[in-house]
């Protein structure tokens, strides 16, 4: 049985990655067959519930994944949490609020382009057929007779709203997670058919070459939810805090993700100086960006390291109504492409000079006898089973166990929390000694003292092997811990090692191909077709 932290899944045919989760048991019977609309980039996505709730989170990229995942998934809890409360009666202000959200929408939809004049007047005659009074002007002019002669009316209105507006009303309700009643949800139908008359006529305006500042947009109030706390007392910390805590709650977010966030919001807060979360603008993460630029940040760094903590976070934020808006959801930076002058694998002479290098390591000076042990394995080890070198780094004696009449090591994907696979010790490693290595070892991580390291130990030796074999290997083109997992890759295809059991043996998402694999026997077949490293004294097969 797999071990698995929330995280998305990637279909493997597609690639896309998708968001699913399993509907909480208290919930299940309740929500089954309704659907809900979550923030899936800088759309609104509609899924349909079940026992579990799947949906696209529409990008190939991991990083981009990762970050949609946590703003959909809070998102969702805020929906679950509204829907165990029971609807909630919105008042005239809450109202209003959300028909200015869809004018918005509306209106940024078609501002720059808008189509001719004629098209918004009769798009302005259709909704003046569908508007009706508010209760309060049709009370005063019609008694109790009037209003009955009119109830059929209304509701020939009410239906004509809700087949034009009311999908698209019921998504933005969701994707707040707002849960309301009948007498609510027919109210925001009529406001947003009064406020899409208003953008209709902004629209005309703007369409006859008049875009000067709408007076009808500064109509609409901000939407402020019942009882929550005044998003303008909440500062930059707090707000980060309150994502880390829904994180951890959530699982949606493993310990190195919220180091890796934390350490950018703080070099964020240091330059937007004490502003309040709320405060927080585009021009301020476009000023921030320019800022990093210019000091000498990459923008491939910025992208994945900055921008995606920063757009993560403040969406989160957005979703779950911490903020008005998320001020990172439109910056974007462009990545200029790499200038390919080399296969980014290791070649033979490179990983031999590593493999050499660690086959005749010893301890030195005050290295600490786990990083020796590190040099001399981690590299080896990597070359014949194409893990991530993290990974390597993560394992513990305990890791490494007789599983199916095969010797292997369990090997755990991010995170002790998160999904694990078994792959087979490679013939040449068993030859080399490390069943012996690691029974010889004392109880608990190999190659990371875990009491004076703690749980940075595996990323910690991670980065000092990186320099390590940068220090062996000088061509800046090659990733110094990730060429063996392009290395291995290719010369597995050299081989004709089974992609199915490639692809399970270093960790990719395929069709059918679970965290335990059946055949521990056939996947060590086909990882011994990897010929040995002919490297010095190093034990020499016939692969």
């Amino acid at each position: 049985m797999a071990f698995r932290m929330a995280s998305p899944v990637q279909d493997p045919q597609s690639r896309i990655w998708y968001l699913r989760v399993r509907v909480p048991t208290d919930l299940v019977k309740k929500v089954r067959g309704q659907s809900v609309s979550l923030p899936v980039g800088e759309e609104s996505v509609t899924a349909k519930i079940g026992d579990v709730v799947r949906i696209s989170l529409r990008t190939r990229e991991p990083k981009e994944a990762k970050a949609r995942f946590l703003t959909v998934s809070g998102a969702l809890c805020t929906f679950w949490d509204s829907v165990r409360a029971g609807p909630k009666p919105l008042n005239h202000r809450q109202r209003v609020a959300l028909a200015g959200e869809l004018y918005r929408e509306f209106v940024g939809k078609h501002e720059d382009d808008p189509a001719a004049p004629e098209v918004w007047d009769l798009i302005r005659e259709v909704n003046a057929k569908h508007l009706v009074m508010d209760a309060e002007a049709r009370d005063a002019q019609a008694g109790a007779l009037g209003r009955a002669l009119m109830i059929g009316q209304v509701a020939r209105l009410e239906a004509s709203l809700n087949r034009r507006f009311g999908r698209r009303v019921d998504q933005l309700l969701s994707a707040k997670g707002i849960v309301t009643d009948q007498e609510s949800r027919s109210a925001v139908l009529f406001q947003v058919a009064k406020a899409l008359d208003d953008a209709a006529a902004n629209l005309k305006r703007k369409a006859e070459g008049d875009y000067s500042t709408d007076p009808k947009a500064a109509r609409f109030p901000e939407f402020v939810p019942e009882g929550s706390t005044k998003a303008e007392a909440l500062t930059l910390d707090g707000l980060f805090e309150l994502w880390v805590t829904q994180a951890q709650q959530t699982k949606a977010a493993s310990a190195a993700t919220v180091r890796r966030y934390r350490s950018v919001f703080n070099t964020f807060g240091a330059y937007v100086k004490g502003k309040l979360a709320s405060a927080i603008s585009p021009d301020d993460m476009i000023a921030y960006k320019e800022h990093r630029l210019a000091a000498g940040t990459q923008a491939k760094t910025f992208k994945d390291a900055d921008l995606a903590a920063l757009k993560s976070v403040f969406g989160w934020a957005h979703a779950n109504r911490k903020i008005p808006a998320n001020p990172a959801a439109d910056v974007t930076i462009k990545v200029p492409k790499k200038k390919v002058e080399r296969e980014h694998g290791f070649t033979e002479v490179e990983a031999d000079a590593i493999l050499s290098a660690a086959l005749t390591y010893t301890r030195t000076g005050k290295e600490s006898e786990f990083l020796a042990k590190a040099k001399r394995w981690v590299p080896w080890i990597c070359a014949l089973s194409g893990a991530r070198v993290t990974e390597v780094t993560s394992l513990t004696k305990a890791d490494f166990r007789t599983e199916r009449g095969v010797y292997s090591f369990r090997v755990f994907q991010g995170s002790k929390n998160g999904t694990y696979r078994d792959v087979p010790v490679h013939a040449q490693l068993l030859a080399m000694g490390i069943r012996e290595f690691v029974a010889e070892s004392a109880s608990g991580p190999l190659f990371y003292d875990a009491e004076a390291s703690g749980e940075r130990g595996a990323e910690s030796q991670s980065g000092k092997l990186r320099l390590w074999v940068r220090s062996i290997i000088s061509d800046k083109q090659v990733q110094p811990n990730h060429g063996w997992r392009h290395r291995f890759t290719t010369i597995a295809r050299e081989v004709g090692m089974d992609l199915e059991k490639r692809e399970y043996i270093v960790g990719h998402t395929m069709k059918d191909v679970g965290a335990r694999y059946g055949d521990m026997a056939g996947l060590k077949d086909e990882l011994d077709k990897l010929p040995w490293y002919q490297v010095g004294a190093a034990p020499i097969g016939v692969g």
